[in-house]
């Protein structure tokens, strides 16, 4: 489809690479292990599978057993990166990296550096994440089962690829590690558990040819002589190739194959809890139905694409907020706040006597800022509704009361501003996204906004942004939707 659909791609293929073979846990041939690998696949869903791991780090630490507290620090760890808690990977990922270097297990080792890796490429600390996967390159080639060493190897080749795919490389860069990648798993056995990373592996090759709109090279890797043969297979990786067969129908317009195709990606992404194939498949649905003139169903998809969208990037951004140099530094600031406790016990209560003096003059302050502060809003509002008016802006019911709500929601910066918008404003955001479908959630809420009238200061002043990162963002906008400079973006987005 799009392009900017295949990079979303890659991000959900970056999620799976490191969970094969049996989800995310690292096994090492020991029975008691596969035991309890065994009892966290039958765990049902994510959330039961984090609290069962938990259990078992706990029991590991309480008899002592390194083996079971290492793979237990793995467990976990995977368990996060499936849930897209990248944060939570580099937090486990520190604690256990020194327990898992002293126990010398390689195949414990390489898996926790590749999800530590994959969660800084997940998180946009590219260099980082090579540097982890340079780590993880070097215990992966000790690890003595042949099988098992192609495996990691492979998904390490993979991880790079992505992290260059992310630095916006040239295909040939991509290609070269995702192909490097392939024929470490093409040297795995047919019958072993490992030789799910080679059907993965066709599909990463796949979906960068689909991308480059190399249609004949995409198919060869989706349609491989022998697969069958192959003993294991995994729903994540039929799900992924389903993906790449509905963007080939698409492109080929295929519609109805696509449409069918996608709808058993939707099931398996439910089934499997994967919330950005999911995000893929609402966005690809809402594309299909517009090509069959649905309007109906495009709309349902694209709502539900732009509610899975404001609800991964709250996360994702809540991920990126803390700084990644503090997590390797946690432990030495958790120490420095110890020590000074004291200090801070009499510091709070110096303050004390001077805050009981000043209550009252604050408290009055704070009412009348909030008289001033309405008296604002309701003056802004009327001027906002006025100049709509003026300009003609369509809205479902075409009535004065409703544009107030909108204005409102949106001076309130109330979350369900932007699905109200849509309501009101219905033909806006499609034809926004006809000019840059590449365009994420939250720069198309920014764009409402500016369609509203909303001016720099307004909108860092709603929003809480500062004014330089609301200019930061329009810029952004301007340059995605090919405005020129010369020409005033709100007056043009007020006449799309």
């Amino acid at each position: 489809m799009k392009k900017n659909l295949f990079f979303l791609y890659l991000f959900i293929n970056l999620l799976f690479f490191i969970t094969l073979p049996s989800k995310t846990y690292a096994r090492d041939n020991d029975p008691e292990i596969d035991r309890l690998c065994a009892l966290l696949d039958q765990a049902g869903n994510v959330k039961s599978a984090i609290k069962l791991a938990n259990k078992f780090h706990q029991e590991a630490k309480r008899t002592g057993n390194t083996k079971m507290l290492v793979w237990s620090y793995n467990a976990m760890a995977g368990l996060a990166f499936d849930s897209g808690n990248f944060e939570r990977v580099l937090e486990i990922g520190t604690q256990a990296k020194a327990v898992n270097l002293k126990l010398n297990n390689k195949t414990f080792t390489t898996h926790l550096f590749t999800l530590m890796a994959g969660s800084y490429m997940a998180l946009g600390f590219c260099e980082e994440g090579r540097k982890m996967y340079d780590l993880a390159k070097i215990h992966a080639e000790q690890i003595a089962d042949l099988n098992g060493r192609h495996y990691r190897l492979g998904q390490i080749y993979t991880g790079l690829a992505f992290g260059f795919e992310s630095d916006q490389k040239k295909l040939d860069s991509v290609l070269y590690y995702y192909k490097k990648g392939y024929k470490e798993y093409k040297k795995i056995s047919n019958d072993s558990k490992y030789i799910v990373g080679l059907s993965l592996s066709e599909s990463n090759i796949a979906g960068k040819f689909l991308d480059a709109k190399q249609y004949d090279s995409a198919r060869k890797y989706l349609k491989v002589k022998g697969e069958a043969k192959r003993k294991f297979k995994s729903r994540q990786t039929e799900m992924l190739k389903l993906g790449n067969f509905a963007t080939l129908y698409y492109e080929n317009g295929d519609y109805k194959k696509a449409l069918k195709t996608l709808k058993e990606v939707l099931f398996l992404s439910d089934s499997l809890h994967a919330v950005y194939i999911k995000k893929f498949a609402y966005n690809s649905l809402s594309k299909v139905y517009a090509k069959l003139n649905d309007a109906d169903q495009e709309k349902v998809f694209l709502l539900k694409y732009t509610a899975i969208s404001d609800s991964l990037a709250r996360v994702e951004k809540e991920a990126i907020r803390k700084p990644l140099a503090g997590l390797l530094k946690e432990k030495e600031l958790h120490n420095a706040h110890k020590s000074g406790r004291y200090t801070l016990i009499l510091l709070i209560f110096l303050p004390l006597f001077f805050l009981s003096l000043y209550t009252g003059f604050i408290l009055f302050r704070k009412y009348r800022k909030t008289q001033l502060a309405s008296l604002e809003q309701g003056r802004l509002m009327e001027e906002k509704v006025q100049m709509l008016e003026q300009a003609g802006v369509p809205g479902q019911k075409n009535e004065e009361e409703e544009m107030r709500t909108v204005v409102q929601m949106a001076i309130a910066n109330d979350p369900a501003f932007f699905t109200k918008f849509n309501k009101f404003d219905q033909a806006f955001t499609k034809k926004v996204l006809e000019i840059a479908p590449n365009l994420v959630a939250s720069e198309l809420e920014f764009c409402a906004l500016l369609r509203l009238n909303f001016e720099t200061k307004e909108i860092a002043r709603y929003t809480g942004l500062s004014v330089r990162a609301v200019e930061g963002k329009k810029y952004r906008v301007r340059k995605k939707l090919r405005i020129s400079s010369e020409e005033d973006i709100n007056i043009w987005m007020t006449r799309l």
